[in-house]
C-alpha cells in the first residue's frame, strides 16, 4: 500500500497531458485484461495474411523473406572470415555450442546453466521465478526481494543466440538452425501474449523485435525454419510484438531510452512486414517519434542526455538501426538525422581511451541492440565505423571490426587500410558539460554538466566535477560504474551517489539529494554546474568549474575544481577550493582503477603501481588533511563489482584549498611541489588566454 501511495504521488507531479495519457493507459490495461485472453490463439496465419494484405500465409512468408534487411545475413566464407578476424570464428563456434547446451553468459558473469528446459520467468541468480499472469498483476521490481528482473529480461532478448546464427552462416550446419528454432519455439509457448514478466516492460518486447527479425533473415532458407507450423507461430508472435509495442509505447513528459527503443522497434517491425494498415502505421509512428525525439534526447554537441557512456552507445545504436532499416528499404533519412548520428559517433570516438576502453560514466546495464562481436562490453570503437558507412564516409574510422562485417560484410582492402586509429584533439562537449583532455598516451574525462534525463537524474550519477584519468598509458582514477539496479537498491544508491565518485564532498552530503532511497532514477537537481575556464597553451590543457550542490547548506559552500594536464610530461593536477564562512567537513575521494595497487603511503602522498609501471600521487593544502586507504568498488559490467583501492582525503575548516598531483615515475615530493608551483603560476599568469580548445557545438 505504501508503494502504491508513492506511485500515485509521483504520478500527480506530472503535467496534465501526461496524467491523462497515464489514465488512458490504465483504462486500456483494464480492458486488455480480457482482450489479451486468447489473443495469441485467435490470431493465426489466416488473420496475419489478411492483416498484411496477402492472399494467403504462404505468399506472406515469401514476401517477408524477400524484404531487404540492413545487416549481413548471407553465407560467410569461413576462410575469409578467419583471415580478417583471426580467432573469432572459433569464438563464435564455441559460444554457439554453449548456447545450444543452454549455457549463457549474461552481464559479464561466468556461464550459467539454464537446464534442459529453460525457465524464462526465472532469475537464475536468486532462484526466484515470476508467475505466469497478466502483466498488470506482476510486481517485477519489489525492492524488498533480492532478485533482479533484468536476468529473465536479458535472457528473453535472446541475443545470446546471435552466435548460433553466425555459426550457421559460417558453416551451413543445420544443427544451429534447428537449435535456434527449438529455443525460440519454447519461448513462444512459455510466454503467452501479455501474460508473463517478459511482457511487463514494453522495452523488452521491442528488443526482441530486433533480434527476431535478424534470426528470420539468417535462418529463412533452412528447412526447419520453412516448416509451416513453426513459421505460423513465429511470424504471428512477431506481429503481436509490434502490436504490443505500439499499444504500450512508453511515453512520458520526458522520454528516455525506453521510448526510443519502442519507436525504433516499430520502424523495424513495420519495415519487416511491409504492407498492411498496422505495419505501415508502425513504420510512420516509429519514425515520426524518432525524428522528433532525436534533438530532444541528444544535445547539439551529440551527447545523449542520459549522461552515461553506456546509454549513449545504446541510444546511438537505436537511432542507427532504425535509419539503417529505412535506408535498406530505400526510404529517406533526413540530413539533420544523419548529422546528429555523426555527432554521436564523434563523442564515442572522443571518450574512447588510448587502450580502446570507455569510461564507466553514469549507469550501465550492458544493453546492446544487436551485439555481433565478442569484444569487451566497454569497447565502443565499432560504432563510428557503422555510422560512417551509413552516412556515406566509410573510410573515416575502423570499418574493419567484427561488428562492421556483420553489418555490411567484408570491408574492401582500401577501406581497411585507410581506417587507421586517430587520436582526437582535446575537446569540450559544451552542451553536455563533458571535457576531454587527450594526447596519444593521456585521456582525462571531466564531468561538469547537468544531471541526467533533463535534470531528473535518470541514468546520470552524482558526479559533477568528477575526473576519470588515464595517464601516460595507465588508468589511474576510475569512475565507479553502476553495479546493479533493483537487486540491491541500497548498493544502487551507493554507486550513483557522490561518495563513489572522484568529486569533492561537503559534510557527507550528496551533491544532488535523492528524492527517496526507493526512487532509483530520481534526484533533486542541486548541483547546477558553472564552467569557468577551458583552454590551452602549447603545453597545458586547463579546465576550471564549480557547482551549486552544497549552496543549499545553512552555511552555503561553493566547490571549485581546476584540472590541468601537462601534455609534455603526462602529469595531472587537481586543484580544489572550498569557499564558505564556517567550518565544514571536506572530503576528496580518489577511486583508483582496478589494476592500481597502493605500494606505499605517506603523510603527503602515495606510490602507485599499475602492472610494471610506478606513479607518484602527491597532495598539499593550506590545512592539515588526513588520508585513509580504503577498499572501494568499480563495476565494469552490470551485476559485477570488483574491489579497487580508494584514497580519502579529509579535513575540517573553512575557505580551504588543496592540490593533488599524479605524475609518472617515482618522483620526489619536493620536485612535484616545484612543478606544481610552476604550473599554477603559469595558470595565474594567463599563459593559456586566447587559445581555447575546440567546442563541438560551436
Amino acid at each position: 500500500m505504501r508503494e502504491f501511495v508513492r506511485k500515485v504521488r509521483r504520478g500527480l507531479r506530472k503535467p496534465p497531458v501526461i496524467i491523462a495519457q497515464r489514465w488512458r493507459m490504465e483504462l486500456r490495461s483494464i480492458v486488455d485484461r480480457w482482450r489479451v485472453s486468447g489473443r495469441q490463439a485467435r490470431f493465426g496465419p489466416g488473420e496475419l495474411a489478411a492483416a498484411t494484405l496477402c492472399e494467403n500465409f504462404e505468399v506472406l512468408c515469401a514476401r517477408v523473406a524477400a524484404r531487404p534487411y540492413p545487416a549481413w545475413t548471407q553465407h560467410v566464407d569461413s576462410s575469409l572470415y578467419e583471415a580478417l578476424y583471426p580467432g573469432d570464428h572459433a569464438r563464435i563456434i564455441r559460444t554457439a555450442e554453449a548456447a545450444l547446451q543452454h549455457k549463457v553468459c549474461l552481464f559479464g558473469s561466468d556461464a550459467v546453466e539454464l537446464g534442459e528446459e529453460i525457465d524464462w520467468q526465472k532469475d537464475y541468480v536468486s532462484d526466484f521465478s515470476w508467475p505466469l499472469s497478466y502483466i498488470r498483476d506482476i510486481d517485477y521490481a519489489d525492492l524488498d526481494r533480492s532478485n533482479d528482473v533484468k536476468f529473465p529480461w536479458e535472457l528473453s532478448r535472446l541475443q545470446w543466440l546471435i552466435p548460433v546464427g553466425q555459426a550457421y552462416l559460417l558453416t551451413a550446419d543445420q544443427r544451429y538452425a534447428e537449435g535456434a528454432r527449438n529455443i525460440i519455439d519454447h519461448w513462444i509457448s512459455s510466454n503467452p501474449y501479455a501474460m508473463s514478466v517478459n511482457w511487463a516492460c514494453t522495452l523488452e518486447a521491442a528488443m526482441r523485435i530486433f533480434s527476431w527479425t535478424w534470426f528470420f533473415h539468417v535462418f529463412k532458407d533452412s528447412s526447419c525454419w520453412q516448416d509451416p507450423s513453426f513459421q505460423s507461430r513465429f511470424l504471428t508472435m512477431l506481429y503481436l510484438h509490434g502490436e504490443f509495442t505500439e499499444r504500450y509505447i512508453e511515453r512520458s513528459d520526458i522520454n528516455g531510452n525506453h521510448f526510443t527503443a519502442d519507436a525504433a522497434a516499430l520502424v523495424v517491425v513495420g519495415n519487416f512486414f511491409g504492407k498492411g494498415r498496422a505495419p505501415q502505421r508502425w513504420l510512420r509512428l516509429g519514425w515520426t517519434e524518432l525524428v522528433r525525439e532525436q534533438p530532444l534526447q541528444i544535445y547539439p554537441d551529440g551527447v545523449c542526455f542520459e549522461m552515461s557512456t553506456a546509454y549513449h552507445r545504446f541510444v546511438t545504436e537505436l537511432f542507427y538501426w532504425a535509419a539503417a532499416h529505412r535506408k535498406a528499404a530505400n526510404m529517406p533519412v533526413p540530413d539533420h538525422y544523419r548529422d546528429k548520428l555523426t555527432a554521436m559517433a564523434a563523442f564515442t570516438t572522443a571518450y574512447t581511451r588510448p587502450d580502446g576502453s570507455a569510461p564507466f560514466w553514469g549507469d550501465a546495464d550492458d544493453a546492446r541492440v544487436l551485439p555481433f562481436g565478442g569484444q569487451s562490453t566497454n569497447d565502443h570503437r565499432y560504432l563510428p565505423g557503422l555510422i560512417d558507412r551509413l552516412c556515406g564516409c566509410p573510410t573515416a574510422t575502423d570499418s574493419a571490426s567484427v561488428e562492421y562485417f556483420w553489418g555490411y560484410g567484408a570491408p574492401t582492402h582500401r577501406v581497411a587500410q585507410q581506417n587507421k586509429p586517430t587520436v582526437p584533439e582535446s575537446v569540450v562537449f559544451k552542451d553536455a558539460g563533458v571535457f576531454i583532455m587527450r594526447t596519444p598516451r593521456d585521456h582525462v574525462f571531466v564531468d561538469c554538466g547537468p544531471v541526467g534525463l533533463g535534470g531528473r537524474g535518470g541514468h546520470g550519477h552524482n558526479d559533477c566535477l568528477a575526473v576519470d584519468a588515464f595517464v601516460d598509458g595507465a588508468h589511474i582514477l576510475s569512475d565507479c560504474g553502476a553495479f546493479t539496479y533493483t537487486r540491491f537498491y541500497r548498493w544502487r544508491n551507493r554507486f550513483r551517489g557522490s561518495f563513489y565518485h572522484n568529486s569533492p564532498i561537503v559534510d557527507d552530503q550528496e551533491q544532488n539529494r535523492f528524492l527517496d532511497e526507493r526512487y532509483l532514477w530520481n534526484v533533486h537537481y542541486d548541483a547546477v554546474p558553472n564552467v569557468l575556464d577551458w583552454q590551452a597553451s602549447e603545453r597545458y590543457v586547463v579546465f576550471e568549474g564549480e557547482h551549486k550542490g552544497f549552496r543549499r547548506l545553512s552555511d552555503p559552500v561553493t566547490v571549485k575544481r581546476q584540472v590541468v594536464l601537462d601534455r609534455d610530461t603526462s602529469r595531472l593536477l587537481l586543484c580544489d577550493e572550498f569557499t564558505c564562512r564556517n567550518r565544514h567537513k571536506f572530503l576528496i575521494p580518489l577511486q583508483l582503477a582496478i589494476d592500481v595497487t597502493v605500494v606505499e603511503q605517506t603523510d603527503s602522498g602515495a606510490r602507485l603501481q599499475v602492472f610494471d609501471r610506478l606513479f607518484s600521487l602527491t597532495w598539499q593544502s593550506d590545512s592539515e588533511w588526513s588520508c585513509e586507504l580504503k577498499q572501494g568498488w568499480v563495476s565494469p559490467n552490470y551485476g559485477v563489482r570488483i574491489a579497487a583501492p580508494r584514497l580519502e582525503l579529509a579535513t575540517n575548516g573553512n575557505n580551504l584549498s588543496s592540490w593533488i598531483a599524479i605524475v609518472p615515475g617515482l618522483i620526489d615530493t619536493s620536485e612535484v611541489t616545484r612543478w606544481t608551483t610552476t604550473t599554477l603560476a603559469a595558470m595565474r599568469s594567463g599563459c593559456t588566454d586566447g587559445n581555447p580548445y575546440p567546442t563541438v557545438s560551436d
